[in-house]
């Protein structure tokens, strides 16, 4: 699903809710909010709850050495962090039915 795609499904689900909902702009705006905060947040190393998603949280991995397939020279692959998430109970029980 595209962000555009996303944000009429979003929109389509707040007005029935809110009635007269939110402009599709003003979805654009709360979820580029979002999605900056959760960037901080994860930026200081802290883990992020989503609820029906699961959490996000960041993980460090060691620098580690690989061969490249063509070659076969050994490269080495510096340290770095990742996201990750570990889904809810309830997200993986919908999708595994």
């Amino acid at each position: 699903m595209k962000q555009q795609e996303l944000l009429k499904e979003w929109q389509k689900e707040v007005e029935k809710y809110i009635p007269g909902g939110l402009s599709l702009d003003k979805h654009k705006t709360l979820l580029e909010t979002l999605g900056s905060l959760v960037a901080e947040v994860l930026k200081d190393g802290k883990v992020v709850t989503l609820p029906f998603l699961g959490k996000l949280e960041v993980r460090h991995v060691e620098a580690r050495k690989c061969r490249n397939p063509w070659t076969g020279t050994e490269i080495a692959v510096p340290a770095k962090k990742k996201c990750v998430l570990k889904q809810a109970k309830n997200l993986k029980m919908m999708l595994n039915q």
